[in-house]
């Protein structure tokens, strides 16, 4: 491909099959002066780098066809050409395996798929000038650094026709260099590396960008060889350095033997609690748009044992009840705590659902009394419970020392405090209040991880919560705004956000309906990108809508329309099969419809959102089972990916109850 030209010496390639992705690297660099050349494969960047020098790469580690990022770094760097070219991984993954196996390979850094332009742009610097100057080091003083380092190293000096010409006294102690001296006699083979036969091969493998280390006869340890070349009164001489890396090596297989032993240990611990965190934790709710009301909710543990759990339980059409369990300390016993709580409400509430007879007040005493017998003399509970019925327009509450409730009503936010102290052993109240959910926009309901986390200025974010809560018409957009805010967090926290965006301004609406045809997809995604140019929305905004509509129109279209499961979609994928499924499928079924709707508005904040719901003709599926999958147990799977994709970088996306309708919501801003 031709390269963005640009008035920089400073080139950068770009190697991802998303074109997308490309695009919007692209015009990040392409701003800041640099040159840009594009690959869509390992294999055609392979060949690119043939013809073409570059100061850093950009690499995507999975691509759709051919060899993966990884397997493309590994050959560029056995290639003398390419070996010392700095490549940045680009990822949507932060695991330490993921990185780990990107630094064996070769990689010096790892960007995250967010499209941060400040992040990229550093690290792209900073690996840019570290290799011109490692360039210009080894160009200019390789014969200093042979001087320099004769007390440390054994550093031999060579002719063209390698014949020894001079070498230092480490160099001498070490190999005792006679006439006719030959290094390769004196050498011995290193566990994993070239065996060779003569000194030939040794300076070829070196002068190839060979990575050779050996041992030496008569000493103890292990030594790295690297060669060097100078211009010393019109000849060249090879510089050959000789480093005990014995301790190095040593400590690097020890890291890496234990970083590899507390990675397996932690993600068995890891998965086996996140299974039974799945299977305790009963949220049907989460990501519902029902009736003009938003249900989202996050749940972040501090550690894999937890004080914290919620439920968002769906009691009948238009009735729910969420609740969270907040138990004192942390670690086993405020988890034991927290597991009893949360089977017993779950195992309660079941029980009156199949009896057609919940009470919240029932709930609540008979949850009481219960957990009174488990508490320690000692130990608090705090619990708040929510039942929240969107046909009668009220919800009851019922808050057990938490924080207080937020609530925005006629735009100007309330709290509305705990009405019963923490359960303990010898005390429990049965308060419930009932309150309109009339002229209420918005409520969040949270455990105290969230308004205690310190801020930066090293004061409780308590301080800043109604503000942030009040310009939030989203949970994500709230939630950016607090981790902007905070340092870190000190305790487990947990979310629920509902939310309702009926008071906004309509600027642009549109409705299509299309046939269930790959053609009529393809078409589609292209008409948006028009509408969304029409409408001026900055280049990002756009690029970032367009690549989430088109990951949300090809689930539609899938699974709506065509009826492939998850785990078919997956084999096809892995059998290298999908694209013929895809291209055969159009002349084999029954067409359905798949319905499209695009808004822009202004939300009463003063924002601009776009708002885009994908209707598909399918019988829909259980999301919350789905979601659960994707951001509680890290699936590695394809299918599910571009809805967890569409989750970061929008303010959210939801279903409709049967899960056969899908919108998202993002905040946009116009071009300049």
């Amino acid at each position: 491909m031709l390269p963005v030209q640009t008035d920089s010496s400073a080139k950068v390639l770009i190697v991802d099959d998303t074109k997308t992705i490309v695009q919007i690297l692209t015009m990040i660099l392409k701003k800041e002066g640099f040159e840009v050349f594009t690959a869509s494969s390992g294999e055609e960047a392979i060949e690119l780098l043939q013809n073409i020098s570059v100061d850093t790469i950009l690499l995507d580690i999975q691509m759709g066809k051919g060899i993966d990022g990884f397997e493309t770094c590994k050959i560029l760097k056995h290639n003398s050409k390419t070996k010392d070219i700095p490549i940045i991984f680009l990822t949507a993954f932060d695991d330490l395996e993921t990185k780990l196996r990107g630094f064996e390979v070769g990689g010096v850094d790892f960007v995250a798929k967010s499209f941060d332009k400040t992040e990229i742009l550093t690290r792209v610097k900073n690996q840019t000038k570290l290799f011109k100057l490692q360039n210009s080091l080894k160009s200019g003083l390789a014969y200093i650094r042979a001087i320099l380092d004769a007390q440390k190293h054994f550093i031999a000096i060579f002719d063209s026709r390698l014949n020894l010409e001079n070498y230092n006294r480490s160099f001498e102690q070490a190999f005792d260099p006679q006439p006719d001296f030959r290094i390769n006699s004196k050498l011995m083979q290193y566990d994993g590396y070239h065996s060779v036969q003569n000194d030939e091969m040794i300076f070829e493998l070196l002068s190839n960008g060979g990575d050779f280390k050996s041992l030496i006869k008569g000493l103890d340890g292990i030594y790295a060889f690297e060669l060097t070349q100078a211009e010393v009164l019109n000849e060249t001489k090879k510089i050959l350095t000789i480093s005990d890396i014995t301790a190095h090596e040593t400590a690097k297989r020890q890291e890496l033997e234990l970083l590899k032993y507390q990675e397996r240990y932690h993600n068995t611990q890891q998965q086996d609690a996140f299974r039974k965190q799945k299977k305790i934790i009963k949220d049907e709710v989460s990501h519902l748009f029902k009736n003009g009301w938003l249900f989202d909710s996050y749940y972040k543990p501090l550690d894999i044992l937890s004080g914290d759990t919620l439920g968002a339980i769906k009691l009948t059409e238009d009735r729910y009840l969420f609740y969270i369990v907040d138990a004192m300390g942390k670690g086993l016993s405020a988890s034991v705590t927290s597991i009893q709580s949360t089977s017993f409400i779950n195992n309660s509430i079941e029980r009156a659902i199949e009896h057609s007879d919940f009470s919240l007040d029932a709930i609540v005493r008979s949850f009481c009394h219960f957990i009174q017998k488990q508490l320690l003399e000692d130990e608090l509970l705090c619990v708040a419970f929510m039942d929240f019925d969107i046909k009668s327009e009220s919800m009851r509450i019922a808050n057990y020392g938490m924080p207080p409730i937020l609530i925005e009503k006629n735009n100007e936010i309330e709290s509305i405090k705990p009405n019963n102290p923490p359960i303990m052993s010898f005390l429990a109240t049965d308060a419930i209040d009932e309150v309109s959910l009339s002229n209420i926009s918005k409520i969040a309901m949270y455990s105290d991880g969230l308004n205690e986390s310190p801020t930066k200025d090293g004061k409780p974010y308590s301080r800043h919560i109604e503000a942030d809560f009040k310009n939030s018409v989203l949970m994500r957009q709230f939630l950016r705004t607090f981790e902007g805010k905070v340092s870190k967090l000190d305790d487990d926290m947990t979310l629920i956000f509902i939310s309702t965006i009926s008071s906004k301004e309509d600027i642009y609406s549109k409705k299509i309906e299309i046939d269930s045809k790959l053609s009529d997809v393809i078409w589609l995604n292209k008409e948006i990108e028009q509408m969304l140019d029409q409408i001026e929305i900055n280049e990002r905004d756009s690029s970032e809508a367009l690549l989430v509509f088109s990951e949300l129109l090809m689930n539609a279209f899938e699974h709506g329309a065509l009826n492939l499961s998850p785990a078919e979609k997956q084999r096809l994928i892995e059998e290298d099969s999908y694209e013929e499924f895809l291209a055969k499928i159009d002349s084999s079924r029954v067409i359905k419809k798949i319905e499209v709707e695009l808004t822009v508005s202004k939300t009463k904040i003063g924002r601009l959102m776009l708002e885009i719901g994908i209707k598909d003709p399918g019988s829909g599926f259980e999301f919350s089972e789905a979601l659960k999958t994707i951001y509680v147990e890290e699936n590695d799977k394809y299918s599910g990916r571009g809805v967890w994709m569409a989750n970061d970088i929008t303010d959210g996306i939801f279903f409709s109850e049967t899960g056969n309708k899908t919108t998202f919501f993002k905040t946009i801003r116009l071009k300049k």
